[in-house]
């Protein structure tokens, strides 16, 4: 691979830094195209295959407007183009695809939305639904992520304007994927859902919408959402093809740092201690992170011989409401708590550095802007049945890898410690984003 640097020297070794990451950064992406600092106002470097962060930006700053530069392709569906902005052959022509108290949402009938992910019916063919108008004579695909609340669970996906103007489909209580394909006629489309039933009213979820140019089943329309949504929440900082993995978690294999410990818990790098059988104990991390934005935590925990009936853990997401899962470390089995927040998780066998692991992985949406606090308790209750909490439980577990990450499933493992992260030296202080700047001409680079 071909690399030319201009480098402008005004920043000394604190650019010779940053140059090392692009280097690293540069020698990860099999693509062409190029970098231009020149209209940020702040950067920050992360080391070896890890993103280097733009701030300040103007219009297209960061990413090269010129049109030599023209796209950069980043897969099979998305691509970074000459202004900046992600776009897809297939893209979402729905708005506030994940919020429908956004401007564009519309309710008919005497339903209400209740949140950005709740609607309530009230009376039959109530529905809550979104203006769309694709090209005429084209198919175009309506995908929801959602469930059943409460009440009746036969309702329809709606594409009133079209015929004909819904399709039945069956909810359940937990969160899934629902597509239909329609065949545009150049007029607008309501697109939503729609409670045609008499009676049994209640309350459904919604996390994802969107209309898809093309036929699609409802996993490839998810897959086609998180490439357009995701990234649409993080593109405008970070030059990454896949920008929304990104572990936003610091020191991801240190629990002396950055992470808080819980009524008094003992903790060394890598193990969390409940000594106070009259307490809880854990260790814990505020994030910040923006409301109605899916997220999955992940989290490797050795294997042990302990019982769930001497002690069982449980990692808990606290947002506005909570989310938390409990673990027997001997075999793999796990429950899910909720309480105000709803999730989903998985557990799978893993070995890290040698040693056998549960990788256990929650994936929830938040519903407060003040951020996420991932929860470790090492010893929540002593009981086979994973449910029934007790402080005087105690004991220690060992957790040798943690990822918070932006989407709906874990992806390879990002290490974030003082290596990539703090940088210390060159920044001078413990978060370069505040404190390193560009003075206008640093750094233009081709690949």
């Amino acid at each position: 691979m071909l690399l030319m640097l201009t480098h402008y020297f005004s920043k000394g070794s604190s650019m010779n830094r940053l140059i090392l990451s692009v280097l690293a950064l540069i020698m990860a992406i099999p693509v062409s195209g190029q970098i231009d600092m020149r209209g940020c106002t702040q950067w920050v470097g992360f080391g070896h295959n890890l993103p280097i962060r733009l701030l300040g930006c103007g219009a297209g700053g960061g990413f090269n407007p010129l049109t030599t530069v023209g796209t950069w392709t980043y897969g099979p569906r998305t691509e970074l183009n000459a202004a900046a902005t992600w776009e897809t052959a297939a893209g979402n022509l729905m708005v506030d695809a994940s919020d429908m108290t956004g401007a564009a949402w519309a309710e008919t009938g005497s339903g209400s939305v209740n949140n950005a992910t709740h609607f309530t019916f009230a009376a039959q063919n109530d529905a809550v639904h979104q203006s769309v108008t694709p090209a005429s004579g084209t198919e175009v695909t309506l995908f929801v992520k959602a469930r059943a609340v409460s009440g009746n669970t036969s309702l329809h996906l709606y594409h009133s304007g079209l015929t004909p103007a819904s399709t039945a489909k069956t909810f359940t209580g937990t969160l899934a994927n629902y597509a239909v394909t329609v065949t545009a006629d150049g007029g607008a489309v309501l697109c939503g859902i729609q409670d045609q039933n008499a009676g049994g009213f209640g309350q459904i979820e919604v996390t994802q919408w969107a209309v898809i140019p093309g036929s699609h089943t409802a996993a490839e329309a998810a897959a086609l959402w998180e490439d357009v949504e995701a990234n649409r929440q993080r593109v405008t900082n970070w030059l990454w093809p896949d920008s929304r993995r990104v572990n936003e978690l610091e020191w991801s294999e240190d629990l002396t740092e950055e992470w808080v410990p819980e009524g008094g818990a003992v903790i060394t790098a890598t193990t969390v201690e409940d000594d106070n059988a009259a307490g809880y104990e854990g260790v814990k991390q505020d994030v910040a992170a923006a409301n109605n934005t899916q997220f999955t935590w992940t989290a490797w925990v050795a294997k042990d011989a302990v019982a769930p009936a001497t002690r069982f853990p449980a990692f808990q997401i606290l947002v506005g409401g909570a989310y938390y899962v409990t673990l027997d470390t001997q075999s793999g089995a796990s429950a899910t708590h909720t309480a105000g927040l709803g999730g989903s998780h998985t557990v799978t066998s893993d070995t890290v550095d040698g040693t056998p692991a549960w990788r256990l992985s929650l994936t929830f949406t938040t519903d407060d802007a003040a951020g996420i606090k991932p929860i470790i308790y090492p010893s929540f209750g002593a009981n086979a049945d994973l449910v029934t909490q007790s402080s005087a439980a105690v004991g220690t577990i060992t957790v040798l890898q943690q990822q918070l990450e932006l989407g709906s499933a874990f992806t390879a493992y990002q290490l974030k410690d003082s290596s990539n992260y703090n940088w210390a030296d060159a920044c001078g202080g413990d978060d370069c984003s505040s404190t390193n700047t560009n003075t206008g001409a640093d750094l233009v680079g081709n690949w």
